[in-house]
């Protein structure tokens, strides 16, 4: 299992120990052993118990003749994804960066990949992607005794590139005089009319903000920025970095609008039903410790009960990018005003 769980992970670029858990999870969803799961992520067939022996029974009447096979069916790449995906239950992206590392590593092409995975029969002469074309109807099997259907191959076609359009070389256009001689001498008498404007405008030199002006702190007699801050140091956009933080590392799992996935959601108001207004500190503790440091067996303002899906952030994050990722999901996800949100989480000092 470890093998299984070290191959997604260099398949998918998700940490082993992230991969485990959420093969946990979804087992535990679907009521089916953690291997079979990884299994089907990993693209391998998954063992199933073999179909007891059938009664004795009548003799079998002659076998019909072979029918003609099927004509090829076209299929595109994406339709391809989208089979892989549904048969595998995964999401497409994850199916398709998976196919494309399997591929890579067996010196195989991608299609062939995502067919094997659909269970759909490609033809030796071609996988590329294309427009979908339609399929000829099936002819059926002339023979009294019901005969299996052959299945049609997949046909991928891919089409023919137009030839690049011959482009005609402009022709030179004549040399015109250089110009730059009077734009220079513009130039010279231009530029120091502007200066004399801003000095007459601006006495005192650029305003705080602007120019980088600095000013001498009274007490220290160190120098900050005019507006009393370090020197260097600026407004901290708390909101945009915890959604940057919650796109690398949450959105595997709960969906990048919040929907849920492995994890639970949190749109529609969900992350503040469970964490309600003033109770940051729970969903920062809940954040950093995860599932398993958690002390208690439920969870949250609704009691949910701990599964042992949540990893821990603690060793990853820093206090302060944990507390700008539970902003942006109170914010975006549960409305809750971004001041309040940065009070109750101790982001304001950050912020200012």
């Amino acid at each position: 299992m470890e093998e299984l769980i070290q191959r997604i992970a260099e398949s998918t670029g998700v940490p082993a120990d992230m991969v485990d858990r959420s093969a946990q999870a979804r087992a535990q969803a679907l009521g089916v052993p953690v291997e079979q799961v990884l299994a089907q992520w990993a693209g391998e067939d998954v063992p199933t118990a073999p179909a007891p022996a059938p009664a004795a029974a009548a003799p079998a009447p002659a076998p019909a003749a072979p029918s003609a096979p099927a004509p090829a069916t076209a299929i595109t790449k994406d339709e391809l994804i989208a089979k892989a995906a549904e048969a595998k239950g995964m999401p497409a992206s994850l199916v398709e960066r998976s196919a494309g590392a399997r591929a890579k590593k067996e010196g195989v092409s991608v299609e062939q990949v995502l067919a094997e995975w659909a269970g759909i029969e490609l033809p030796a002469e071609g996988v590329a992607a294309a427009a979908p074309v339609a399929a000829a109807a099936p002819t059926a099997a002339a023979s009294p005794a019901p005969a299996a259907e052959a299945e049609a191959p997949v046909e991928v076609i891919e089409p023919a590139e137009a030839p690049p359009a011959e482009v005609e070389a402009p022709a030179p256009e004549p040399k015109k005089p250089s110009c730059y001689p009077a734009l220079l001498a513009a130039l010279f008498v231009i530029i120091p009319v502007f200066a004399v404007l801003y000095i007459a405008a601006v006495p005192n030199g650029p305003a705080c903000g602007s120019a980088g002006q600095l000013a001498i702190d009274p007490v220290t007699g160190e120098a900050v920025g005019c507006d009393g801050n370090p020197y260097g140091q600026g407004t901290v956009d708390n909101f945009t970095a915890g959604e940057m933080l919650y796109a690398e590392s949450c959105a595997i799992c709960h969906g990048n609008a919040g929907e849920g996935g492995v994890g639970p959601g949190m749109a529609g108001g969900a992350v503040l039903q469970t964490f309600p207004e003033d109770s940051c500190s729970t969903h920062l503790e809940w954040v950093t410790v995860g599932s398993a440091g958690w002390p208690d067996p439920t969870y949250g303002a609704t009691s949910k009960p701990v599964a042992g899906g949540m990893p821990p952030f603690g060793g990853q994050l820093t206090d302060q990018q944990i507390a700008q990722v539970v902003l942006y999901e109170r914010v975006a996800f549960g409305n809750e005003d971004l001041a309040t949100a940065e009070a109750d989480c101790g982001l304001t000092e950050a912020a200012g």
